[in-house]
């Protein structure tokens, strides 16, 4: 996983894309359509990219609860939100609005959700949590990140 994080994060070279993670909504925004202008770029960039981040995010869900996993969560997320942009969108002039934007963005929160109920249960059952009681515990747990999260923002 490491390898492939490494390899999409090279096609970023000399583009600020790590801002996307210290920035507000608006700008996250505005800084995805400016990744895709960057990627479509390079030679065969589109391509490579779309086929470098499938096989990263294949990696990062067999990585998954490692630790070198979760502390790369936010930058798989960034990099497949950019995927389904180019993905959707054949070129940069096919203007995309806030709200499919956001829709696209929200898709990878969602999967990067399914993946951390994923982590939450293997550590319950790590810890040898009864399995009975391990859905509520999963979405207790999920509530009590999301109050965290929304506190630091």
């Amino acid at each position: 996983m490491l390898e492939k994080l490494e390899v999409v994060s090279q096609m970023f070279h000399g583009f600020p894309y790590e801002e996307y993670f210290t920035s507000d909504i608006r700008n996250k925004l505005n800084l995805i359509p400016s990744a895709e202008e960057h990627i479509l770029g390079l030679e065969n960039g589109k391509r490579r990219y779309i086929n470098e981040v499938t096989a990263l995010s294949q990696a990062f869900a067999l990585a998954t609860p490692h630790e070198k996993a979760l502390d790369a969560k936010d930058e798989v997320a960034f990099y497949q939100a950019v995927k389904a942009r180019l993905v959707k969108f054949n070129s940069p002039n096919n203007g995309m609005s806030n709200q499919d934007l956001e829709t696209a963005i929200r898709q990878v929160i969602d999967k990067a959700l399914v993946t951390d109920k994923v982590i939450v249960k293997r550590i319950l059952r790590q810890y040898g949590y009864p399995p009975d009681m391990e859905l509520l515990a999963t979405e207790t747990i999920l509530k009590q990140a999301e109050l965290i999260a929304e506190e630091l923002l």
